[in-house]
């Protein structure tokens, strides 16, 4: 949802999304409140009033920011301080701004997660209508050191930013649906997986657009 939000405020007019309860596998338990005031009646609205997408360049890597959530059991450990600084030591080779947050949470299951997002800008400014911002995440597992765990996060990011891609693996499939409300829109995916070509097809069918796909870029363009 972090690097989901801008998007969608390009389509609602406020979102609110409050964590209410954390849950880790295998009993989960998490709870979300999530309201969505939408900017928009219907799709026939939209057209000429909103941007299209626009992510194809990178720009220039300018802070790497992330959070770690750890289940209320292992702070005696400091699990979540290892993760983030397993994670932080890795990315030093970027000589950027490295800000990991750390929490603890009562939870049913002992668990934990890592997400670290880096924020690129253009020729010195970050677009709030189309930021660049790439992800990655890790789970805490059984018989993993949390070294490790921060180093597997870090890594997944360094190999996003090192493809040079505006758009990372995890979020280009759940791109394709809002560039479909905005044809013209173009988005360069560090990888395109199976999900965006289901994705696309599946769009295709419910409005008028069609998705072009060259190398990792995809294209939306109108057929009316």
């Amino acid at each position: 949802m972090r690097r989901g939000k801008w998007l969608l405020l390009l389509l609602a007019a406020r979102i609110d999304l409050k964590i209410l309860k954390r849950g880790y596998y295998p009993t989960g338990g998490g709870k979300v409140l999530l309201e969505i005031r939408p900017k928009f009646k219907n799709y026939a609205e939209i057209p000429g009033k909103v941007s299209p997408v626009n992510l194809m360049k990178q720009g220039t890597l300018e802070q790497i920011r992330g959070i770690v959530n750890v289940s209320a059991e292992l702070q005696e450990k400091k699990v979540a301080e290892r993760i983030s600084s397993a994670a932080q030591e890795s990315l030093k080779k970027y000589a950027v701004p490295c800000t990991i947050r750390t929490e603890y949470a009562a939870a049913s299951s002992i668990g934990g997660d890592i997400l670290l997002w880096a924020i690129f800008s253009q020729q010195g400014d970050v677009n709030e209508i189309n930021p660049v911002i790439l992800a990655s995440d890790a789970l805490l597992e059984p018989q993993k050191s949390s070294e490790r765990i921060g180093q597997e996060a870090a890594k997944k990011l360094m190999e996003e930013i090192d493809s040079g891609a505006a758009v990372d693996h995890y979020l280009a499939d759940q791109l394709i649906p809002f560039m479909a409300l905005l044809p013209g829109s173009t988005i360069n995916a560090s990888v395109l997986s199976d999900h965006v070509v289901t994705n696309t097809y599946v769009v295709e069918k419910f409005l008028p657009i069609k998705f072009m796909v060259e190398g990792k870029s995809v294209r939306c363009v109108s057929r009316q």
